[in-house]
């Protein structure tokens, strides 16, 4: 069993699950779905990775989902028996985890006092103990340095078994379904999408969009085997630009680009030519993208409007660091709900921009903490500068990107979670100048 749930057959049936799940509409019974199979790998297999794939599936899928909290909240009981397997999972091979800490983990505990102390002295006490604001403070903060210790003592190496390899290859297969997701939404909206022109709606564009370039990075680590891998990345660019997302478009343009130019060295001299290829078509297929559209959004002034919520909230973002520039106003504060006020259960009054909310919910103390994480997440991978290292830290920067536009890091489940992981996993990389194995070459 143990076998079969580490091996390709089982990521094959885990991805058909997940595209039965779309194909039929029915993302909340996929989502129980899913939880259980997470469950059960948890307690069959000791390698606590193998449970990455269907945890990601599910959280891709389940963007279609808006109101999320008020659809899975009811659901308490399917949440009982996944638990109780992380539970037996973490105490059943505790002799195959070792606690030990890394040089991200001070960067997460940096974070860990800015979004506790934030807006102290500033915020309502019925603001900062609500349910929650303290889901949002406890899981970015003191509950991602839990998570840490639990993934560096369990992502590890197991008889050739590699975490790293294993996470890139996931990673992969979440870029490819997700862009299945985007072209099934097409497929479906054809007639509309034709006959006005334009871009279906996706209500869950941003999202999409995170996870796609989360995920663009990933195939051109391939490419040192074979040049055809560079095509999986460019669809996955070619889908965060359908998406119908600002920040798929613009973003995901800039993380392609800056993407290609590290992976220009790797591999043969024919990977290379497909590579420099590959970036002369981008660049110019992007610049007719982001042009035209620019042209046409921007003087029929729906690009980006003076009246938009964003522009409003970095205004006040600023205002709230000139009225308590050292803690903020705090991620529980709700002052922002006449700018931005939303129905969907489950959130915080968010800025909707990573820098904003962190001068503005956090202060100096917040500039400070998410600085220093910053820095020694950056410091990191350039110490390690190998393939796997640089590929996960651009998966990284696609994340960072999209959190500038949207709540991404802000979001504990999963995009805190997956930045902690990937971060886990860099350092545990070989330095590049050493020279690798016969098994890792």
């Amino acid at each position: 069993m143990n076998k079969f749930l580490k091996s390709a057959y089982f990521k094959a049936l885990l991805v058909v699950s997940a595209i039965a799940v779309v194909m039929l509409g029915k993302e909340v019974a996929g989502f129980v779905l899913f939880l259980n199979i997470i469950g059960f790998v948890l307690i069959a297999c000791k390698e606590t990775a193998v449970s990455f794939l269907p945890f990601m599936l599910a959280c891709t899928f389940v963007v279609k989902c808006y109101d999320s909290f008020s659809l899975f909240a009811p659901l308490w009981w399917a949440y009982i028996f996944p638990l109780c397997a992380v539970a037996f999972h973490f105490i059943y091979y505790r002799k195959e985890h070792r606690f030990a800490i890394g040089q991200s983990f001070y960067g997460i505990i940096a974070v860990a006092v800015a979004v506790t102390l934030g807006g102290i002295g500033k915020i309502s006490a019925a603001e900062y103990f609500s349910p929650m604001a303290l889901y949002y403070v406890f899981g970015l903060g003191i509950g991602m340095a839990g998570i840490y210790l639990l993934l560096k003592s369990s992502f590890i190496e197991y008889n050739g078994y590699s975490s790293r390899k294993n996470f890139i290859y996931d990673m992969y297969i979440i870029g490819l379904f997700a862009c299945f997701m985007i072209l099934h939404h097409y497929a479906i909206n054809f007639r509309t999408t034709l006959l006005e022109h334009k871009p279906a709606n996706i209500q869950w564009s941003n999202n999409i969009s995170t996870i796609l370039m989360l995920a663009m990075p990933v195939p051109l680590f391939f490419t040192k085997k074979h040049f055809a891998h560079i095509f999986s990345s460019l669809l996955i660019y070619a889908c965060a630009v359908l998406s119908d997302s600002r920040a798929g478009l613009i973003l995901g343009t800039v993380e392609m680009i800056i993407c290609l130019i590290p992976f220009i060295g790797f591999g043969r001299s024919r990977a290379r030519m497909m590579i420099r290829f590959a970036f002369v078509i981008c660049s110019a297929v992007a610049g007719y993208f982001i042009l035209s559209k620019i042209w046409s959004l921007l003087y029929s002034e729906n690009f980006i409007r003076d009246n938009e919520a964003r522009v409003k909230l970095i205004y006040r973002a600023i205002d709230d660091f000139r009225g308590s520039p050292i803690f903020g106003i705090g991620l529980g504060n709700r002052a922002n709900t006449d700018i931005y006020p939303s129905s969907v259960m489950g959130t915080i009054c968010w800025y909707h921009m990573m820098i904003p909310q962190i001068f503005g919910s956090m202060g100096v103390v917040g500039v400070l903490g998410y600085g220093y994480q910053l820095v020694t997440r950056f410091i990191l991978v350039l110490r390690k500068r190998s393939a796997e290292a640089i590929t996960l830290g651009l998966s990284y920067f696609g994340l960072f990107l999209m959190s500038q536009v949207n709540p991404g890091e802000f979001c504990p489940l999963p995009y805190a979670l997956v930045a902690t992981l990937i971060f886990v996993l860099v350092e545990s990389c070989e330095n590049a100048h050493k020279k690798p194995t016969e098994e890792e070459s």
